[in-house]
């Protein structure tokens, strides 16, 4: 119900100036009535007349590199659409042969599509052949795992786009289980409609960049000045069809421009299953790592870990960080890497106001409203065109990394930039976006682990 949506979002997204204005009059209220008065008293307590004022600091701008050697600044509102549709991306990927599978009615608007798709493709100049066409009658269930399993047997494609006229998730689960758990090919699947409505010039583009992820391709690029470098995000979705039980997904950078990624997506259904798969699998991952590296392994480790409630804090430090720094100095033969864990936290309360407007992406607040006893910050990485921003919150539990706190804010700031789906920032680390976005799938769709011949693939996006 798109209208009643509409009209509460009026009440729920409000503009920081208004937020502001209601924040005060509710102030006020509490200031004058004489019994709340009476229980702060007897606390010891008085609320301040005004909202808190401090100083906090604005990162600079990043560069954004696509191919060819193009260079361009991320914008005030760090976005870069724009720039990204008449750029060539960073790295193509070599796409040989895909298939699109489709329902027979739709033929027609299917060929438009893949000759908007290809023209797209070109002025990102990634190169996209035609495709094989493989048509089917009805829109059951089995009809599609059926073609599915044809093709992949005949054909063996590199990738496959599959058409559905609406979107029901049984057939959504069914097409992502046969390529991602009994077989390993990327998928691609677009509702019907998308192909003939009025953007799809820019909904093409969206997905031969996503196709381009999927078979090993990168849009773009940020320079980090940091060798010997990996990344880390975890996070984790509970399984819908089994009460108890959770997915974490794991997913960590594996080349030196963040653009290659190795994935492990375990089951657990209590915390002490979760700490020892999240440190077998960061081992896996500094393994892989070496492989794509000379045999070289990372030097510094930082990991970014989402999903932790304020209690679970001390749990995950004494058990997860533990674990996971046993298993390293194992791993190195007694010599530990710099290494950093960090809790991020996107649910929060608090508010950031500059003058009364929100405040521009890579605000950092590290002084007055954060924790004495605590190394954290907030950080504004995203642009909001609706209602007021919200901050994110990096507690860095454990850090022998050596980075100042300003130089951990601002690589915390580049991470931002590097989530494919969206040429633009989001508010935690990409790494981050792409664990809960695949432990998302898994735990929604396939209930099962992935395929191990799509660990090197952001087959998830």
């Amino acid at each position: 119900n798109f209208p009643l949506m509409r009209a509460l979002a009026d009440h729920t997204r409000m503009p920081p100036n208004v937020r502001v204005d209601r924040l005060m009059v509710f102030n006020a209220r509490l200031q004058n009535t004489p019994s709340i008065q009476k229980d702060l008293e007897n606390w010891q307590m008085r609320l301040a007349p005004n909202l808190i004022s401090f100083g906090g600091r604005i990162l600079d701008q990043e560069e954004i590199h696509f191919g060819q050697s193009v260079k361009v600044r991320a914008g005030t509102d760090a976005d870069w659409t724009r720039n990204m549709r008449s750029n060539p991306m960073f790295d193509m990927g070599s796409l040989k042969s895909w298939v699109v599978i489709f329902l027979k009615k739709s033929r027609n608007d299917v060929h438009t599509f893949v000759g908007v798709l290809q023209k797209s493709g070109a002025t990102l100049k990634f190169f996209i052949p035609p495709p094989v066409y493989e048509e089917i009658i009805d829109d059951r269930v089995g009809s599609y795992v059926s073609a599915l399993e044809k093709v992949i047997a005949t054909r063996n494609p590199q990738m496959i786009m599959i058409v559905v006229p609406n979107n029901r998730s049984d057939r959504y689960s069914a097409i992502k289980k046969k390529c991602c758990v009994d077989r390993a090919v990327p998928t691609q699947v677009v509702v019907q409609k998308n192909l003939t409505s009025k953007g799809v010039m820019s909904i093409a583009t969206k997905i031969a960049i996503q196709i381009n992820c999927k078979i090993g391709g990168t849009p773009w690029s940020i320079p980090v000045p940091m060798a010997g470098l990996m990344i880390c995000g975890y996070d984790v979705c509970h399984d819908t069809t089994t009460k108890g039980r959770s997915f974490g997904a794991m997913v960590a950078s594996i080349n030196s421009v963040f653009s290659r990624y190795f994935s492990a997506v375990t089951p657990h259904t209590n915390g002490e299953e979760l700490s020892n798969d999240l440190s077998m699998n960061i081992v896996k991952a500094v393994v892989r790592y070496s492989e794509c590296n000379n045999n070289t392994k990372p030097k510094t480790i930082i990991i970014y870990r989402d999903g932790v409630g304020e209690g679970q804090i001390p749990f995950v430090h004494k058990h997860e960080v533990t674990l996971i720094k046993e298993k390293l100095k194992d791993l190195y033969q007694g010599e530990m890497p710099h290494f950093a864990f960090i809790i991020v936290t996107k649910r929060l309360n608090t508010r950031l106001f500059l003058q009364g407007k929100n405040p521009p992406p890579g605000t950092v607040a590290d002084d007055c409203i954060t924790s004495p006893d605590r190394y954290d910050f907030f950080l504004i990485s995203q642009s909001v065109r609706q209602g007021t921003v919200s901050p994110t919150n990096y507690n860095v539990i454990e850090d022998s990394t050596r980075l100042a706190p300003d130089k951990m804010q601002r690589l915390s700031y580049k991470m931002t930039h590097l989530y494919y789906n969206w040429s633009g920032t989001v508010r935690v680390p990409a790494q981050c976006q792409y664990a809960h976005k695949l432990a998302f799938l898994v735990g929604q769709s396939l209930h099962k682990t992935p395929n191990s011949g799509l660990d090197d693939l952001l087959f998830y996006l």
